[in-house]
This record gives structure tokens, C-alpha cells and sequence, in this order.
């Protein structure tokens, strides 16, 4: 796991104020008196020209636990993505934002989403993440995944 990205999910907890105007505004009308994860699958019900083929209008959740599994490999494992991490470390000092779209840049296209679309999603994970602690997460979402597999 890369400290300087534990570092910075550590040192920050609001990584949706970095986001357009007019997405966290429609992010915080998801959010009000509601759990985090179900702002972010509404928003992905909300649906776009350029979502994946298996559809985020009809299968949010199935969408949802993708862009999650994205996430925890860029994040959690150790022996993948070790440059993406420290590209990630690095630009962070040019600007919050950036470490947000570059998340979301590294996720995008493994999903066939459009970045724009998933942003606003990306930032509320890893304002749970920075809530949570990364450790805590990856933990949390290796457990997921393997009941997952069990499951299939």
C-alpha cells in the first residue's frame, strides 16, 4: 500500500467540495439525510450516453460494486498499480481535484464510463475511504469481494 495516498486519504475527509458546482449540488440533494453509498448509486441510476454496456440505469448496484472493485485495486494492491499510486501522490500537490480525476482517470476506462459521469461517484468513495481509513477499506472491500466469488 502506498503511504504517501494513505497519507493524503488520511489528512483530508471532504473530497466532495473539490467537485463542479452544479454535480455536488445534486450530490448533496442525494445525500441529505441518506447513507453516502446510496447518494452514489442514485447518481449512477441517474445514467449517461456514455455508460458501460451493462448499464447503470438497470443495474446500479452491479455498477456500483465495479467502479468499488476499480477503486480497491488502485488502491490496495500492493503489487498493481504502485505507479498509478505514486503519479497519484505526486499531482496531488498541484491540486485536490486532481487527485480525484486522476482516480477516476485510472478507473475510467476499465469501466467503459465516462470520467465526468463517475467523478462525483469517485468522491464520495473516497470520502468514505478518508472517514474509514484506507486500511479499513481495502479490508472491508477484499472481504466483499470474496463473498462475491463465493457466492458465483
Amino acid at each position: 500500500m502506498n503511504t504517501d495516498v494513505e497519507s493524503i486519504l488520511a489528512a483530508r475527509s471532504e473530497w466532495l467540495s473539490d467537485i463542479a458546482a452544479y454535480q455536488k449540488d445534486l450530490v448533496d440533494q442525494l445525500m441529505q439525510g441518506r447513507d453516502p453509498i446510496y447518494a452514489a448509486q442514485a447518481w449512477l441510476q441517474a445514467g449517461s450516453p456514455d455508460t458501460a454496456p451493462f448499464g447503470a440505469l438497470q443495474g446500479a448496484k452491479i455498477f456500483f460494486d465495479k467502479v468499488l472493485d476499480e477503486i480497491h485495486d488502485l488502491l490496495c494492491s500492493p503489487e498493481q498499480f504502485q505507479e498509478q499510486r505514486e503519479s497519484l501522490a505526486r499531482e496531488y500537490g498541484a491540486g485536490k481535484i486532481t487527485f480525484t480525476a486522476g482516480v477516476t482517470a485510472y478507473i475510467s476506462p476499465a469501466l467503459g464510463a465516462d470520467p465526468t459521469m463517475l467523478t462525483p461517484v469517485v468522491a464520495i468513495i473516497l470520502t468514505i475511504i478518508s472517514q474509514a481509513g484506507l486500511r479499513a477499506w481495502c479490508e472491508v472491500q477484499s472481504e466483499r469481494r470474496a463473498r462475491q466469488e463465493e457466492q458465483k
